[in-house]
């Protein structure tokens, strides 16, 4: 499954390693691909990642998921 989390809260090149670090943390992620200039993250999973795990993550680093 692919998804696409819309993050509020980065700033720079930093935030968005954090995000990505956050995410790929996630068991079940398989690939994660996150765009400062969109303001999002592009998350291919699968089991037994969640969306509410991968939106868990990103908050848990200080961002807003919207």
């Amino acid at each position: 499954m692919t998804t696409i989390i819309k993050i509020e809260g980065m700033m720079c090149g930093h935030c968005v390693a954090h995000v990505k670090k956050a995410l790929e943390a996630v068991d079940g992620v398989k690939t994660v691909d996150v765009s400062l200039e969109n303001k999002n993250a592009t998350v291919t999973f699968d089991s037994p990642a969640t969306l509410d795990a991968l939106k868990s993550a990103v908050t848990a680093e200080g961002y807003t998921v919207l």
